[in-house]
């Protein structure tokens, strides 16, 4: 995922009253007026992981005996700061939950979930996999594309959240013309856990793209839009679909929709502001016009995804038009224009094999490069494809031939959804279906961060989920400790979120666990910061400038006393930090390779 400094806002409010007087005689009535001028000024923060980057020598432990133990030698340094606020930096777990040191799921279904791993949250009629994404304390928010269209959140068992909506359910938002045939394409949990729902709404003749958005309780906003919906017809008499909604760091958000009137066709980047009116100051009244179209019709369930980079700079993800879609990638400034410096004139483009290219998923790692997984067509066979670019657009060599990969053995069914998780390291989990005979199954693939197939993975690589009748995958997120949540399908018409389980290393916590008694441990400490005038305040059970290192476990929330690394009160926009690992391993290790995905947050009050 990219580095995002995330922050709080600290408002400054500049207030005027005018009065004009009119000079009169004691007998004549003088008239007054006033206005107030106002104005927020955010904290300005700043983060940057380039001195601490997987795969190097400040955080790959490489291969560790059983029975020993390794301290990294060369400290993990992050560069961070905050120009107008006091400076906290913060060092927390991704997954904001269990321990931060664990391997990917080989396929073993989380008996703690739902029944077998299997959470159902079946709606009236024909269902399709929902999408699913996680809010800050872990619980599992998705929105069911299916003739409902609600919105439901999970507890980490997988049972409905009672204290969200009706029993863990929202009723479909307060569309204009709600039908049997809206769909949800894309939920966001936004930086205060509101809920954002993209999607369709059909009037009885053509698609209206929408956005819509839940307070963190499930109830529909009223501050946001009309009765918390917002809604676009972008080609007049054709449909429109918003495929994907993102939040940048000021919090506006931005979605990304496609346009359909016969072979007019587009795709359409739209920023609101946050209570979801245009925002003006973006492209061309707060749209900009994306610089490639879809060339087939809905049937194909097009997807496509937006990112905001720790700079404000957007990148989009989509297919263009043409004889056939080719997978496209392109960046723009946060005013809305494109980026030059991107790829070849803001932009770069993959063909894979000559025919259609549909983007299925992408995310982007901590070394800031792009990966996509795509289904593409030789023929009347669909198969996984994947491209990687680098930071700046180029074509990542290392991955395959000129940046691109073809996986003749991962068979893909043509008009079904699919997703792709990229985790830090660069390694990929994509989730779709394959065909089985007239019907189809759910497939998962797990990739490795040179994009081969990591073949520890289920069967040779491949975990195949069948059934009766049609079966697949639409989405995909990291849960606990190595394993992941699947928004799925079964038989065609029952939704399902299924999860997948794995093995943790526990964390140093003081208390139980620490270097010289725990079995297996992971820690980490803080060995210097500097880059403000005044001093610093550092917990000294962080303290790595001892003889004896004082040791911290990664906590799983940044709102936490133990995620607090170092803080200064005076603002410093060059402040840099270096944090050490350590590793114990007892002589009973489960063997395997482990990821400890963490972010690095700055905080300015």
């Amino acid at each position: 995922m990219l580095a995002r400094s995330t922050f709080h806002r600290r408002s400054a409010w500049i207030a005027a009253v005018v009065v004009f007087v009119a000079a009169a005689s004691a007998s004549t009535q003088a008239a007054t007026s006033g206005t107030v001028v106002t104005a927020t000024i955010p904290t300005a923060t700043s983060v940057s992981n380039a001195g601490c980057r997987p795969g190097t020598s400040a955080t790959e432990f490489g291969s560790v005996t059983p029975g020993s133990s390794v301290v990294l030698a060369a400290g993990c340094t992050v560069t961070f700061g905050s120009s107008n606020g006091a400076t906290q930096l913060r060092l927390w777990q991704r997954d904001r939950r269990g321990s931060a040191l664990a391997a990917p799921t080989t396929g073993t279904p989380n008996s703690g979930w739902g029944s077998s791993g299997v959470s159902t949250v079946d709606d009236a009629g024909q269902d399709y996999a929902p999408r699913i994404a996680l809010d800050r304390t872990g619980l599992l928010v998705e929105v069911n594309d299916s003739a409902t269209l609600l919105t439901r959140r999970l507890l980490s068992n997988g049972t409905p959240d009672p204290g969200f909506g009706s029993a863990g359910v929202l009723g479909p938002p307060p569309l204009p013309t709600f039908h049997s045939a809206d769909d949800g394409w894309d939920v966001l949990v936004d930086a205060q856990d509101r809920i954002l729902v993209a999607g369709q709404d059909y009037d009885g003749a053509t698609y209206d793209a929408f956005v819509a958005r839940s307070t963190p309780n499930g109830g529909w906003d009223p501050s946001f839009g009309t009765g918390g919906v917002v809604t676009f017809d972008q080609v007049l008499a054709g449909d429109d679909l918003a495929v994907a909604v993102e939040q940048d760091r000021a919090g506006r958000y931005l979605f990304l929709a496609r346009g359909d009137l016969g072979t007019t066709r587009q795709w359409r980047l739209t920023r609101l502001r946050e209570d979801g009116g245009l925002d003006t100051s973006f492209g061309t009244g707060g749209h900009v016009i994306i610089g490639g179209a879809p060339n087939e019709d809905f049937l194909y369930r097009h997807r496509g995804q937006v990112f905001v980079q720790a700079d404000d700079r957007i990148v989009v993800v989509a297919i263009t038009n043409g004889v056939s879609s080719d997978l496209y990638a392109t960046r723009l400034l946060p005013d809305g224009a494109v980026d030059s410096s991107y790829g070849t004139g803001g932009s770069t483009t993959f063909d894979f094999q000559g025919d259609r290219d549909i983007v299925r998923g992408a995310g982007v790692d901590d070394h800031g490069r792009l990966t996509m997984a795509v289904s593409t067509r030789t023929g009347s066979t669909w198969t996984l494809g994947t491209a990687r670019v680098d930071p700046n657009g180029v074509p990542d060599t290392t991955w395959g031939t000129g940046g691109k990969r073809l996986y003749p053995s991962v068979v893909l069914v043509q008009h079904q959804e699919g997703d792709a998780f990229v985790e830090g390291d660069g390694s990929v989990m994509y989730v779709g279906a394959t065909p089985n005979g007239v019907d189809a199954d759910a497939i998962g693939v797990r990739l490795r961060n040179d994009g081969s197939i990591d073949t520890t993975f289920g069967s040779s690589g491949m975990l195949v989920v069948g059934g009766v009748g049609d079966n697949g995958a639409r989405s995909i997120v990291r849960g606990v400790d190595g394993g992941y949540l699947i928004g799925a399908y079964s038989g065609a018409t029952v939704s399902e979120i299924w999860s997948y389980s794995s093995h943790a290393i526990d964390d140093w916590n003081g208390t139980t666990r620490t270097w010289g008694t725990a079995p297996s441990m992971f820690a980490a400490c803080l060995r210097a910061v500097s880059g403000a005038a005044a001093g610093w305040a550092v917990d000294a059970n962080a303290d790595c400038t001892t003889a004896d290192p004082g040791w911290n476990g990664l906590p799983a929330d940044a709102t936490l006393p133990a995620a607090l690394v170092a803080s200064t009160a005076t603002p410093t926009t060059t402040a840099t930090a270096t944090i050490q690992f350590g590793l114990k391993i007892s002589s009973s290790q489960v063997p395997g390779r482990f990821l400890a995905p963490i972010a690095f947050e700055v905080v300015a009050t």
